[in-house]
């Protein structure tokens, strides 16, 4: 019962946490919130999670834990890729200005 507790703490930590670092956002705080609700319900109510797995043929808990971290690696890889790109833009269109300014510095 202890662990239970323990585990609904860090869920609700990790919710604070993506609330402080992702504030624009919506979408991807939408999606931490629903996930650790269902981490909060399925630490809570681990047979459900069992049946789950088990009508979908997956086979055991574990298997399905990790094809569901398989699934949010994926979706946080594209997510940091598409920011990383966002990024890579600006730092073009910075330097692009700065090379405007230093031209008409120098002229």
């Amino acid at each position: 019962m202890i662990m239970k507790g323990l585990l609904c703490v860090l869920f609700v930590g990790f919710v604070f946490l993506v609330y402080k670092i992702l504030k624009g956002s919506v979408l991807i705080n939408l999606f931490f919130y629903i996930l650790s609700l269902l981490g909060i319900f399925f630490v809570l109510y681990p047979h459900i999670f069992s049946k789950i797995a088990n009508h979908w043929n997956v086979g055991t808990i574990v298997d399905l834990l990790l094809y569901f971290y398989i699934i949010f690696s994926l979706f946080m890889f594209v997510i940091f890729f598409n920011k990383f790109l966002k990024m890579e833009r600006k730092l073009y269109l910075l330097q692009k200005e700065i090379n405007k300014v230093s031209e008409k510095l120098i002229d």
